[in-house]
């Protein structure tokens, strides 16, 4: 099974990642449950905390952050699973977000109706690839329909763009 080791110590990724925050005299630290980072005038809130160097693998490693500017939200789920979606609704995290960049390329083991009714996204960003034959699954497609997203997807839209003035809020897609 494919595992997704990118933030691991060991990676190459995470090797040049620690090399130029080096060159720039910074540190790495760990992402705290809401811990909240000024962006411009944007606030980017952790939901999950970063989980490098305990037990898990894959998709428990994902980190979920929510990104506030003015009264628009945008809920970013990474490669959250169900598991991770069922921690955030027990723990009464704030979802309710505009924009939805939805979990997991909206396959099957994410993005649970209770969940999606939770965050009542106008809109929902899935990331996949073209003719892949699992991502997006039909059941995450059949739910963010009844929840009454507008669904945007990288294999039919190519490039997604999101833009607000924390007023209004676009989302567009562009075949190349």
């Amino acid at each position: 099974p494919h595992v997704d080791v990118s933030c691991r110590p060991t990676h190459p990724a995470y090797n040049n990642l620690q090399e130029a925050l080096n060159k720039k005299n910074l540190a790495m630290t760990d992402a705290r449950i809401y811990s909240e980072y000024a962006i411009g005038d944007a606030v980017l809130t952790m939901l999950t905390e970063s989980k490098v160097g305990i037990e898990a693998e894959g998709n428990a490693l994902s980190l979920v952050c929510r990104l506030t500017f003015g009264k628009r939200s945008l809920l970013l789920m990474s490669d959250a699973d169900k598991d991770i979606e069922e921690a955030l609704l027990l723990n009464q995290t704030p979802l309710r977000s505009d924009v939805l960049k939805v979990g997991h390329h909206g396959s099957s083991d994410a993005s649970t109706l209770s969940f999606l009714e939770a965050v009542a996204p106008s809109y929902a960003v899935i990331t996949c690839r073209q003719l892949s034959t699992s991502h997006p699954h039909r059941k995450t497609l059949d739910a963010l329909h009844t929840v009454g997203s507008a669904i945007f997807r990288t294999d039919l839209h190519g490039e997604i763009t999101i833009v607000t003035n924390g007023e209004t809020l676009t989302v567009t897609g562009k075949t190349s």
